[in-house]
């Protein structure tokens, strides 16, 4: 009865995190950033570099975080991270020329990469003795990335009738509001150790060094390579080349978003009944059916099914699962920030490969170069599937 009202505590507490952390997630930069940048001198070349810029940093923030957690608790590390989000929007809405804009987003970088990592971790510790790991994830995730599916309409709304610069004006007062309510909240300094601390570690550095978490690594690099250049390309084709306007892209992005909000918690139910890595399966192919009907359409209604289909299925609840069930809990903000660095690489590389690709030839090219990368994630997963020791 004890673990379970600590649990309880626990999961409220990660619960207060995530609504916290969402309040600034109500605007959508992705919906005005692509146009801004290009509207400020910028061109595809420098929107994918900049937005590739941001995985430099991201890293070496996920790093700082796992240490960070320990040194100065997790709380602090959080607020830091507001801190950081909040300069950005201050930036954003002062900024008339790309540097600025650039600056901000690394600033956006650094937030993530401080909140990821301690976030995740104190998920894992909550509810790594559950029966329903993955489902667990998909609900607090759910609840952090709610905005979603308010944010790209509104946030349309806004740039439309009044200015971007008022999208940026109204994340600089959630982040404030955000900073004002984080202040409150308590959160343990770090993982208890157990006494078998050199054990846990050696153990633990074994599992991040081992075939099966590399190629868990490989297929992370890949899904966010794709992930990463999709939605800045996408928002652009919307709104630039389609001419379909903020608009509908922002209704677009918010009918994406209530599917995720629902999809995060289905996936992670399906993955605590059918297997995290079959789940991630199931996320590429949906995925590559995406891209190459938009390789192939410029219909509205085919393009708003082609982006549902990438909604349907959610990657973060069945891979953060599975990385609570391969490491030791001593070594969790590790392996969270790992995989984080992992997913920064993708990050780095997607953006500039594929605003590369589209500048040279077309987003046709683009798309069908997005499909193939999905199809060499699925195979890793197929590799790893036949790696793991436990049943999937």
């Amino acid at each position: 009865m004890l673990v379970k009202a600590h649990s309880s505590r626990g999961l409220g507490k990660a619960t207060y995190l995530a609504l916290i952390l969402s309040l600034s997630s109500i605007v959508s930069l992705n919906v005005v950033l692509p146009s801004f940048i290009v509207n400020l001198g910028g061109n595809l070349i420098i929107l994918g570099t900049v937005y590739s810029l941001q995985s430099f940093v991201r890293p070496l923030a996920r790093i700082m975080s796992s240490i960070m957690s320990k040194a100065i608790s997790r709380k602090y590390t959080i607020i830091l991270s507001i801190i950081a989000r909040l300069i950005a929007f201050l930036l954003l809405y002062y900024a008339n020329n790309v540097i600025m804009v650039a600056i901000s987003m690394l600033l956006l970088a650094l937030a993530q990469g401080l909140e990821n990592p301690t976030f995740l971790s104190s998920t894992a510790d909550i509810i790594t003795n559950s029966e329903i790991i993955a489902m667990a994830f998909g609900i607090i995730l759910s609840i952090r990335m709610a905005p979603s599916i308010i944010a790209p309409i509104l946030t349309g709304y806004i740039a439309e009738i009044l200015n971007t610069r008022y999208v940026f004006l109204s994340g600089l007062i959630l982040s404030l509001t955000s900073l004002l309510f984080s202040l409150r909240i308590k959160l343990d300094t770090s993982v208890e150790l157990e006494h078998n601390v050199k054990s846990n570690y050696l153990k633990g550095v074994r599992n991040l060094i081992s075939r099966e978490f590399h190629l868990l690594c490989t297929s992370t690099i890949l899904l966010f390579m794709v992930v990463s250049a999709f939605q800045p390309l996408f928002s652009y084709w919307i709104v630039e080349e389609l001419n379909y306007g903020y608009i509908f892209l922002g209704y677009l992005l918010s009918l994406g978003g209530l599917v995720s909000f629902f999809s995060r918690i289905i996936s992670g139910w399906l993955a605590d009944r059918l297997g995290e890595i079959n789940v991630l399966i199931g996320v590429g192919l949906l995925r590559t059916s995406s891209m190459i009907i938009l390789a192939f359409t410029h219909s509205p209604l085919w393009i708003g099914t082609s982006y549902i289909l990438t909604r349907l299925l959610m990657a973060a609840p069945p891979r953060n699962a599975l990385i609570a069930k391969m490491m030791n809990k001593n070594l969790y903000d590790v392996a969270y920030s790992t995989i984080g660095v992992i997913m920064d690489i993708g990050r780095t590389l997607g953006p500039f490969l594929l605003s590369y690709i589209t500048k040279t030839f077309n987003f046709q090219i683009s798309y069908i170069t997005m499909a193939l990368l999905l199809q060499a994630y699925i195979i890793s997963l197929y590799f790893l599937k036949r790696e793991m020791k436990y049943s999937v």
